[in-house]
């Protein structure tokens, strides 16, 4: 099992059976009952997306290079917003678990707010899903094979990421594909009905 299966799993438990369990104190309610009655029956407003973005995701500062292109994590990231941008120091904002995108956010603030500056993508990397984890490992064998001055070494770590990214792009495809089956076995009762 993986982090994220992990994850998915106490998700599930949490949202699905553990909330809408008798609370010990109170059986007559529910932990979820018990939170909205709480909230005085209103709900909360939700955020702004750009905000959750903020809030939720780590940070690091790089400085643009040529062609709104950034080096973060041994990757080249390119975003067309960035351009000019260049030489100026920028905050990237990225989810652990999916490193392959990078929100770009200035480092000057206006009313202490950054400025959202647009996405910037990893150049040659064809996969919707790569945490940072899985990444700086891979990092780590390529550069352990460069000390080591052995070039196969080196090749076969390059060829072990170019395995992940297309378990990544299979994984995907599956995934892909069973959206469209649920999706068209769902239409389909619909119309028989």
């Amino acid at each position: 099992m993986t982090i994220q299966d992990i994850d998915k799993i106490l998700a599930s438990f949490f949202c699905d059976i553990y909330n809408h369990e008798p609370y010990p104190k109170d059986p007559r309610e529910t932990r979820f009952e018990r939170w909205f009655t709480g909230m005085g029956r209103k709900l909360p407003e939700p955020l702004d997306e750009r905000e959750l973005d903020i809030c939720l995701m780590k940070e690091a500062q790089r400085v643009v290079q040529a062609h709104g292109s950034i080096q973060f994590e041994n990757l080249i990231y390119r975003g067309e917003s960035l351009k000019a941008y260049r030489g100026e120091f920028v905050t990237l904002r990225y989810d652990p678990d999916h490193i392959l995108t990078l929100y770009i956010y200035s480092c000057e603030t206006n009313d202490n707010l950054e400025d959202f500056l647009g996405y910037a993508h990893a150049v040659n990397m064809d996969t919707h899903d790569l945490s940072i984890e899985e990444l700086k490992a891979l990092n780590k064998e390529r550069s352990q094979a460069r000390k080591e001055h052995f070039n196969y070494d080196a090749l076969l770590a390059l060829g072990k990421r170019k395995e992940l990214v297309e378990e990544r792009k299979e994984d995907k495809r599956k995934k892909d594909a069973q959206t469209k089956a649920s999706t068209f076995s769902f239409q389909e009762s619909l119309k028989c009905c």
